[in-house]
């Protein structure tokens, strides 16, 4: 008999995520169901849910889910992928004491970043490594521009968490160097000369070819498809959390030097792309190699 496995959480990542575990496992059915925007989608989930196998939820939650309270009370297999802000959230409740213990006890915990298995410990919370985020296996070879820049993502939501002030100093500090802002489009913001504003970019090959290194600095972040991307691409990349093949960056002294070091070794000519990153993310998170194993954990 065909299961049927139902898809819930984070829009950005759910409609997306389903597509490919489809593709994977055709086998099996999967849905995503929008229960946070859409009546909609939640009409259909008290439909289906009493004929899912498995209810996965792409975001995790201590302090109460109807979605999740119905799942548990009709006894299916529920998993929660952490992927960010929900540790936060989750650290916050339990020290106000807005806990369901079934949330805890009941699911399969999965994390989107290593460095999560930690935080989430710290709250009763036994999560297992599993990325979200996979790359495909055909990308151009890119190769450095002709002047040295830096690519950083700040979306035009929320820019502050992504690091805009930040950079606006850093950049203050390196006005040899040219920094790509890809996601917003700076109208309105005070910036210096050397800040290109990309905007959104549908192509992100275009805003990899202007840059030799990434930047990644949001306080708390998940294990960033921008990351591996900028790796896939053959970038390096200065990152605010601890990831392999990543440089580490706790402040904007940090991300300074980092950046000059990787301008001093490119204007020598002796900067050559990131060969090794390139071959981890094409090893590592690949399509079959992160979508495979999810599969078998949701089919039980």
């Amino acid at each position: 008999m065909r299961r049927l496995i139902l898809i819930t959480g984070l829009p950005f990542f759910g409609s997306k995520i389903a597509k490919q575990l489809q593709e994977i496992d055709p086998t099996s059915k999967y849905i995503y169901l929008n229960t946070y925007y859409s009546v909609k989608d939640r009409l259909r989930y008290l439909l289906l849910v009493w004929f899912c196998d498995c209810l996965y939820s792409i975001n995790g939650t201590l302090s109460g889910s109807k979605v999740i309270s119905l799942a548990l009370l009709l006894q299916k297999r529920v998993i929660f992928h952490w992927a960010g802000s929900d540790v936060t959230q989750a650290v916050e409740d339990t020290g106000n004491n807005r806990v369901n213990r079934k949330f805890i006890e009941k699911p399969v915990h999965l994390a989107v970043a290593p460095w999560f298995i930690e935080e989430l410990a710290a709250i009763d919370i036994k999560a297992t490594f599993h990325p979200l985020m996979n790359v495909g296996q055909n990308i151009p070879l890119i190769p450095f521009p002709d002047k040295f820049g830096v690519l950083i993502y700040i979306p035009g939501s929320n820019p502050e968490y992504y690091g805009f002030s930040r950079l606006i100093a850093i950049a203050r500090q390196l006005p040899e160097c040219l920094f790509y802002v890809a996601g917003m489009d700076g109208n309105g913001k005070e910036a210096p000369s050397n800040i290109v504003f990309l905007g959104w970019v549908q192509d992100m090959t275009t805003a990899f070819a202007k840059a030799s290194i990434t930047i990644r600095i949001p306080w708390h972040d998940g294990l960033a498809f921008f990351v591996l991307e900028s790796l896939l691409y053959g970038r390096y990349v200065l990152y605010s959390q601890p990831f392999h093949l990543t440089r580490l960056v706790k402040d904007n002294n940090d991300i300074i030097k980092g950046i000059r070091q990787y301008m001093d070794l490119y204007q020598k000519g002796e900067l050559q792309r990131n060969f090794e990153g390139m071959e981890y993310v094409k090893n590592h998170f690949s399509r079959e190699k992160v979508l495979k194993p999810l599969v078998d954990l949701l089919k039980g």
